[in-house]
């Protein structure tokens, strides 16, 4: 086994798990705690549902970003690998 890797464990989450997660993430922290207190502040629903298209590419590139740095570092952790392997520890 290398870099702690689990035997019979295989590290392919598909697009569908993952995008389970996101969108679990996007109702759990904005749909049920912020929505309506936005629309009481913003009074135009058409500018709310533009904030949460603006906030689903920010959370889109955020995923992919994590996405490709897990691929480029197969190690448990890669950001933390990624800043350990950065400042030389």
């Amino acid at each position: 086994m290398e870099n702690g890797a689990s035997a019979g464990l295989e590290r392919k989450p598909g697009l569908f798990p993952l995008t389970n997660v996101v969108i679990a993430n996007m109702i759990g922290a904005g749909i049920f705690t912020t929505s309506g207190l936005l629309m009481r502040e913003l009074g135009n629903p058409r500018l709310l549902l533009s904030l949460w298209v603006v906030g689903g590419v920010i959370a889109l590139c955020g995923a992919l970003s994590y996405g490709i740095l897990g691929a480029a570092i197969p190690q448990s952790g890669p950001v933390y690998a990624h800043f350990k392997r950065k400042m030389n520890v």
